[in-house]
Protein backbone atom coordinates (compact mmCIF):
# COMPACT_ATOMS: atom_id res chain seq x y z
CA UNK A 1 0.00 0.00 0.00
CA UNK A 2 2.71 2.71 0.80
CA UNK A 3 4.82 1.80 -2.30
CA UNK A 4 1.36 2.09 -4.28
CA UNK A 5 1.34 5.96 -2.71
CA UNK A 6 5.02 6.61 -3.34
CA UNK A 7 4.38 5.60 -6.99
CA UNK A 8 1.22 7.60 -7.65
CA UNK A 9 3.26 10.97 -6.03
CA UNK A 10 6.15 9.85 -8.28
CA UNK A 11 3.96 10.07 -11.43
CA UNK A 12 1.90 13.40 -10.01
CA UNK A 13 5.42 14.99 -9.39
CA UNK A 14 5.99 14.40 -13.15
CA UNK A 15 2.59 15.67 -14.48
CA UNK A 16 2.69 18.80 -12.28
CA UNK A 17 5.81 19.70 -13.72
CA UNK A 18 4.97 19.42 -17.86
CA UNK A 19 2.21 22.01 -16.58
CA UNK A 20 4.78 24.11 -14.92
CA UNK A 21 6.93 24.07 -17.74
CA UNK A 22 4.18 25.38 -19.79
CA UNK A 23 2.82 28.21 -17.70
CA UNK A 24 5.17 30.48 -19.12
CA UNK A 25 4.25 29.98 -22.70
CA UNK A 26 1.94 32.75 -23.90
CA UNK A 27 0.37 31.83 -27.66
CA UNK A 28 0.18 35.59 -27.99
CA UNK A 29 3.83 36.75 -28.72
CA UNK A 30 4.18 36.73 -32.48
CA UNK A 31 4.76 33.34 -33.22
CA UNK A 32 2.56 31.97 -35.71
CA UNK A 33 2.08 27.80 -35.29
CA UNK A 34 0.99 25.70 -38.25
CA UNK A 35 0.52 21.89 -38.78
CA UNK A 36 3.13 19.80 -39.86
CA UNK A 37 1.08 18.26 -42.37
CA UNK A 38 -0.17 15.01 -39.98
CA UNK A 39 3.28 14.77 -38.90
CA UNK A 40 3.88 14.60 -34.74
CA UNK A 41 4.95 17.70 -33.74
CA UNK A 42 4.40 21.11 -34.98
CA UNK A 43 6.26 23.71 -37.09
CA UNK A 44 6.52 27.97 -35.76
CA UNK A 45 7.89 30.60 -37.38
CA UNK A 46 8.30 33.90 -36.05
CA UNK A 47 8.29 37.07 -38.30
CA UNK A 48 10.15 40.11 -37.57
CA UNK A 49 9.47 43.75 -39.09
CA UNK A 50 12.68 46.39 -38.58
CA UNK A 51 12.19 50.40 -39.90
CA UNK A 52 14.72 52.27 -40.19
CA UNK A 53 14.54 56.04 -40.07
CA UNK A 54 16.23 58.41 -41.72
CA UNK A 55 19.98 58.79 -41.43
CA UNK A 56 20.92 62.05 -40.18
CA UNK A 57 24.53 63.09 -41.46
CA UNK A 58 26.33 65.39 -39.22
CA UNK A 59 30.15 67.03 -39.78
CA UNK A 60 32.53 66.70 -36.94
CA UNK A 61 36.07 68.38 -37.92
CA UNK A 62 36.97 66.26 -41.07
CA UNK A 63 35.08 63.80 -41.05
CA UNK A 64 31.08 62.77 -41.05
CA UNK A 65 29.10 61.28 -38.33
CA UNK A 66 26.22 59.01 -39.50
CA UNK A 67 23.77 58.46 -37.10
CA UNK A 68 20.27 56.53 -37.07
CA UNK A 69 17.48 56.58 -34.75
CA UNK A 70 17.29 53.53 -32.31
CA UNK A 71 20.79 51.91 -33.63
CA UNK A 72 23.69 51.49 -31.62
CA UNK A 73 27.29 52.43 -33.54
CA UNK A 74 30.00 49.57 -35.08
CA UNK A 75 32.95 50.60 -32.70
CA UNK A 76 35.74 48.61 -34.40
CA UNK A 77 39.48 51.13 -33.89
CA UNK A 78 40.53 52.27 -37.34
CA UNK A 79 37.06 51.33 -38.91
CA UNK A 80 33.98 53.75 -39.56
CA UNK A 81 31.55 54.10 -37.20
CA UNK A 82 28.26 52.89 -38.52
CA UNK A 83 24.83 52.14 -37.35
CA UNK A 84 23.26 48.99 -36.44
CA UNK A 85 20.73 47.35 -34.99
CA UNK A 86 21.28 43.89 -33.43
CA UNK A 87 17.77 41.20 -32.23
CA UNK A 88 18.22 38.18 -30.14
CA UNK A 89 15.68 35.50 -30.17
CA UNK A 90 15.86 33.08 -27.53
CA UNK A 91 14.40 29.09 -28.82
CA UNK A 92 13.73 26.62 -26.75
CA UNK A 93 16.36 23.61 -26.58
CA UNK A 94 16.69 21.58 -29.40
CA UNK A 95 15.07 24.29 -32.00
CA UNK A 96 15.80 23.32 -35.57
CA UNK A 97 15.60 25.94 -37.78
CA UNK A 98 15.34 25.02 -41.34
CA UNK A 99 15.78 28.45 -43.43
CA UNK A 100 15.79 32.63 -42.33
CA UNK A 101 14.59 34.64 -45.05
CA UNK A 102 15.40 37.91 -45.42
CA UNK A 103 13.87 40.67 -47.61
CA UNK A 104 14.86 44.22 -47.96
CA UNK A 105 13.56 47.19 -49.18
CA UNK A 106 13.28 51.01 -50.17
CA UNK A 107 17.25 50.97 -50.15
CA UNK A 108 18.53 54.81 -50.56
CA UNK A 109 21.62 55.52 -51.91
CA UNK A 110 23.73 58.31 -50.24
CA UNK A 111 26.56 60.35 -51.65
CA UNK A 112 29.64 61.54 -49.36
CA UNK A 113 31.95 64.04 -50.09
CA UNK A 114 33.93 63.13 -46.62
CA UNK A 115 34.92 60.14 -45.12
CA UNK A 116 32.70 58.22 -41.97
CA UNK A 117 34.07 59.25 -38.53
CA UNK A 118 36.85 56.34 -37.69
CA UNK A 119 35.88 54.67 -33.91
Amino acid sequence: MKNKVVGILIVAIFVMSAFVGMAGYSPHQGISTEGNGGMAGFASSKKLHETFSTPEVSFNGDHILVSVGNTIDDLKPDYPMMPYRTETITLPFGTKIDSIDVKIGNVQTMHLDEKIKPA
